[in-house]
């Protein structure tokens, strides 16, 4: 009986925790961290600043687990994930699916992530910057089965999946899943449109100086082969 009611305890506290954290992500997103102080936290979720202080050690702490909660539940989705993709392409497109699916329900959060991570400080800069670096690292080690398997001759696949990140994270400004579709829908589209650029394949050939490689197959190639090339 202990044991059971120690585990009921637990799960409320840790929904009461969450609960927190998406209300502090709201409000840091909203006014930034800097203007957000306990008191506007502790009003927002109707506690009392001691019941706050029992959830947390301040601002900072709030802060680091917005973004390590974050970087973490995306991180396991999407190591669950990759490996039932059958190739390069559909693990990419898995990738980027994984991040809009996410973020689209939690767009406080990934504002949050884009525009406070300088604001962390030690220790808990480094463990949000390590997450962050494993979740770049696999979208590097993607773009490199692409390059293998495509042959593509890009030797800064660095700044490729910045360039990548840039499209993914700037959601938070425009999206609005009324007006702008399911992430599943947008996620093919962005795959396309980072595959082949605006003008894919009617791009070929291409004004001097803007050449992309010779294809190899499509990454697109069963729906191509039924519909031609979109």
């Amino acid at each position: 009986m202990a044991g059971k009611a120690a585990g009921e305890g637990q799960r409320r506290h840790d929904a009461q925790l969450q609960k927190l954290l998406k209300k502090a992500a709201e409000l840091f997103a909203a006014q930034g961290y800097d203007r957000t102080s306990m008191r506007d936290i502790a009003q927002a979720t109707g506690m009392s600043l001691a019941g706050l202080y029992y959830y947390c050690a301040g601002k900072q702490e709030l802060l680091f687990l917005i973004q390590d909660t974050a970087f973490g539940a995306i991180l396991e989705a999407l190591h669950a994930g990759l490996p039932a993709q059958p190739d390069a392409v559909a693990r990419l497109r898995f990738f980027i699916a994984n991040h809009l699916r996410y973020f689209s329900t939690h767009m406080a959060e990934l504002k949050v992530c884009s525009r406070e991570l300088t604001t962390l400080k030690a220790p808990y800069y480094a463990q949000v910057a390590a997450k962050r670096r494993a979740y770049f690292d696999t979208a590097k080690g993607l773009l490199q089965e692409l390059q293998a398997a495509y042959g593509v001759a890009d030797t800064d696949l660095g700044t490729t999946a910045l360039f990548l990140f840039g499209a993914l994270n700037w959601i938070y400004t425009w999206y609005r899943p009324s007006r702008d579709g399911d992430p599943e829908v947008l996620a093919t589209k962005l795959t396309r449109l980072f595959l082949y650029g605006f003008l894919g394949q009617a791009a070929w050939p291409a004004p001097d100086g803007f050449a992309p490689p010779a294809p190899a197959a499509s990454p697109f190639h069963a729906e191509e082969s039924a519909h031609g090339p979109r």
